[in-house]
């Protein structure tokens, strides 16, 4: 059986309460407001041709926000809640954001991201890995590492040597997959748990069963 979108949510709902974030859907009001935030934070950081940058960023996308008072908040897009595995794999991805914000703080995690193609590509590769690592578990097929969003076309605006900063995570959560390694990332940790208790039978990668 594999996993359903209820139970897709419940997992959502079990990360958002070990990790401390805030989970919101599409048509959630908060999903407004994370739109305006990056609309806001993109405009104010000088980059070159902030309204393309700002219409790939409040494309299709999930984000994963840090607000002061409120906390951080994950925002999932249409796709991500098009299907149970879709909202799984980008959920475990924006969670690795999550604790990347708590690691390096509110504050330093937007103007890193912002400003630097390197810690961009850092992190996205690591959340990529997470996600990979994701859907692997749920499908028992091996996604394609070039296959991966962050290392197709600009959307990330990355340039050659960043995509390679990029693609060591995801090449490694790769190798794990094959051992039935869980990757070191504390979202990886806790969702293999749950599916174990809740959702056993979703585990269609033989060797995390």
């Amino acid at each position: 059986m594999s996993l359903t979108l209820a139970q897709a949510r419940a997992l959502g709902a079990y990360l958002s309460k070990e990790l401390n974030f805030t989970l919101i859907e599409p048509n959630d009001t908060g999903a407004r407001l994370a739109r305006t935030t990056v609309e806001a934070v993109v405009s104010l950081a000088g980059i070159p041709n902030p309204m393309d940058m700002i219409q790939r960023l409040l494309g299709d996308r999930s984000m994963t926000i840090p607000y002061p008072l409120i906390g951080t908040v994950v925002t999932l897009s249409d796709n991500a809640v098009s299907s149970a595995e879709n909202f799984a794999a980008t959920l475990v991805h924006e969670c690795a954001h999550v604790a990347q914000i708590d690691h390096a703080g509110s504050v330093q995690s937007v103007v890193d991201y912002i400003g630097s193609g390197e810690m961009r590509a850092i992190r996205e590769g690591a959340a990529t890995a997470a996600g990979l690592w994701m859907r692997y578990v749920l499908t028992g097929r091996m996604p394609e590492i070039e296959d991966q969003g962050v290392l197709k076309g600009d959307m990330y605006h990355l340039d050659t040597h960043e995509k390679g900063d990029a693609r060591e995570p995801i090449r490694a959560a790769r190798a794990m997959c094959t051992m039935g390694t869980v990757p070191p990332f504390l979202a990886c940790t806790l969702t293999i748990r749950w599916l174990r208790a809740n959702a056993p039978d979703a585990i269609k990668a033989e060797a995390y069963r």
